[in-house]
């Protein structure tokens, strides 16, 4: 059984992330009443402890994440915008939400995500201009908004 989860939900208008671990449930978002609305039912079902909604600790810090050994960055501010780096920042994860209106090309200098999930509120044309870049790229892509929530099960 898998007890170890990241779960990108499906929200309308707000980005909801839940980390969890066994029934403890650490809760990313930028709307608690929406995501209680969405998820309060699955977490019952689960039998997860109310949620913990995430603040700055020793594996969340502004958006980024070090969980079970995956390197996340959760994108709802334009942080990287004219940013640069020497080195891209390796990430196995990049959620991108919040009705980000992302120029993906300047993202991708700062970081090189294994895989890029779009949250269901960017809209239809940003989400299928870094689909098509993801492609050329040879980077996996999810869309949240076509394909559902995003559910990563870790092993022990």
């Amino acid at each position: 059984m898998t007890t170890k989860r990241i779960i990108v939900y499906a929200g309308q208008k707000n980005t909801h992330i839940s980390f969890i671990n066994r029934n403890r449930n650490d809760v990313f978002t930028t709307d608690s009443l929406e995501i209680e609305r969405i998820a309060n039912a699955f977490w019952q079902n689960q039998k997860l402890r109310n949620p913990l909604f995430l603040h700055n600790n020793s594996w969340f810090h502004d958006g980024f994440a070090s969980y079970e050994g995956r390197r996340i960055l959760i994108l709802t501010q334009d942080i990287l915008n004219r940013k640069t780096t020497l080195a891209p920042i390796q990430l196995d994860y990049l959620i991108i939400g919040n009705r980000l209106k992302p120029r993906i090309e300047q993202i991708v200098e700062c970081v090189h995500p294994r895989k890029i999930i779009v949250d269901k509120n960017i809209s239809k044309w940003y989400t299928e201009n870094i689909k098509q870049y993801c492609r050329k790229q040879k980077i996996g892509f999810y869309a949240v908004g076509e394909q559902g929530a995003y559910i990563l099960n870790i092993k022990d």
